[in-house]
């Protein structure tokens, strides 16, 4: 369903270019040449006349508390003249297509860095990086692996959107199964042996219940790591039947071959960790605002387990990211807009509220969620233990490739003990019959 919706996204933003015609010239272009022929330097740019910028957030990201928290409250407050109007982005195609009719077209788009390469191939991004020079915003104060990720989902030439908060993985773990069994809690540097060894001693019934030690979530996550994709985009061609793939295959392989913890799909690893509270690890992204929500879990966190080849790295960069689109016209204050986003003051408050800072402040990472009183006395130095993994070069073919590969383990290896040669020997083929009929969806 999460990649119908996408797929929904990118053609409503694919009809929203075809419909915008030509994006007006880039805001740092024209600004004129000194005698002699030496460019000059574009003054900060400035933004004198009142000026709404339409903002459309994709679904999931900031609700319009956070938005008028984290953007337009700041904004009006160090430019009175920009007023931020969220457009009604709706997750449907229908209310886009009427988005459309509207004429109601976006300066600004909130999305993820990870489906930006749709974005792309349809003409709806632009080289930002002429706007932000303009803007004198200095990209240095940004975490430099934030902006190769963002660059590299952007066609690894040039950005197109900036990031202003990363997601984060982490273990959880339920601290009444530990103390019940009398199991330590899980370390910050554990390696994925390790943490199937604790496993073992949290599988097992008690009082007619069966408690399971570890779930690993989807695999693509700890693949990750070591930054393996799903097709070459130089070649086109499937690369997941390799010896990595295999080893990471493997690892989830053990964790679900331990008696009394079966393969269950990743869907499903929540539910098990906070409403049924039979799950005593989920190694995953960040779930505390769903884990709020549940007073009567006593739950904490370790860092993610690595492989020994990784330590130090969790999954690959998942950043939100803010984009000036192609047909904004109004670019300046666009720009503005992401500069008060990524300002000291806003990432502080971002941080304060449980969501990670692009920027390499460690005092800011410090403040990283005192605002929510449900983190008091939590182990969130957790989530600083690992440095996201690199990312793999962007395809459009991901999508549907991720839920091949996902499906190979779910039902080839665990359902039809099929073994992981043949299971990814399988995943490769019809990843490659995808390519070939030229479908992504």
């Amino acid at each position: 369903m999460l990649d119908l919706r996408k797929g929904m996204i990118y053609s409503a933003l694919a009809l929203m270019v075809l419909l915008s015609g030509c994006g007006n010239k880039d805001a740092a272009s024209g600004a004129g040449d000194q005698a002699g022929g030496q460019a000059a330097e574009k003054p900060k740019i400035e933004v004198k006349e009142p000026v709404t910028v339409k903002l459309a957030v994709a679904p999931n990201y900031l609700d319009e508390n956070q938005v008028k928290q984290f953007i337009s409250d700041p904004v009006s407050k160090k430019y009175p003249n920009i007023t931020i109007q969220i457009l009604p982005f709706a997750p449907n195609l229908k209310s886009l297509q009427d988005l459309v009719a509207q004429g109601e077209l976006p300066d600004l788009l909130i999305t993820s860095s990870n489906i930006m390469d749709p974005m792309r191939t349809v003409g709806f991004a632009t080289n930002i990086e002429p706007d932000l020079k303009a803007g004198q915003l200095d990209l240095s104060r940004i975490d430099q692996g934030s902006l190769k990720a963002v660059r590299m989902s952007s066609g690894g030439e040039y950005l197109s959107a900036v990031p202003y908060s990363s997601n984060f993985s982490a273990l959880y773990y339920n601290k009444d199964i530990l103390d019940k069994f009398g199991v330590p809690y899980p370390k910050d540097d554990m390696t994925w042996d390790d943490a199937t060894d604790l496993a073992k001693k949290l599988t097992r019934q008690d009082g007619g219940v069966q408690y399971r030690g570890l779930h690993p979530d989807f695999i693509h996550r700890p693949a990750s790591q070591l930054g393996l994709g799903f097709v070459d985009p130089k070649t086109q061609k499937a690369i997941v039947n390799n010896e990595k793939w295999k080893k990471v295959f493997e690892m989830e392989q053990k964790i679900f071959s331990i008696p009394g913890n079966p393969y269950a799909p990743g869907g499903s690893a929540l539910n098990m960790f906070s409403k049924d509270k039979t799950l005593a690890m989920f190694a995953t992204i960040n779930q505390m605002d769903k884990l709020a929500a549940v007073t009567d879990l006593k739950w904490d966190m370790a860092g993610y387990p690595t492989f020994p080849e990784t330590k130090g790295r969790g999954i690959n960069y998942d950043l939100h990211v803010m984009a000036i689109t192609a047909n904004s016209k109004h670019k300046d204050a666009a720009t503005l807009v992401i500069s008060v986003l990524v300002s000291d003051e806003v990432q502080a408050d971002i941080s304060r509220n449980g969501r990670i800072s692009v920027l390499n402040n460690e005092s800011i990472n410090k403040q990283f969620g005192q605002n929510l009183t449900y983190l008091q006395g939590k182990h969130v130095e957790a989530i600083f233990k690992v440095k996201p993994a690199d990312n793999f070069a962007p395809t459009e073919y991901d999508g549907t490739a991720r839920g091949i590969v996902n499906d190979a383990i779910s039902s080839m290896v665990f359902k039809d003990n099929v073994d992981i040669n043949t299971a990814l020997r399988k995943a490769d083929e019809e990843i490659n019959q995808l390519i070939e009929t030229g479908s992504s969806k």
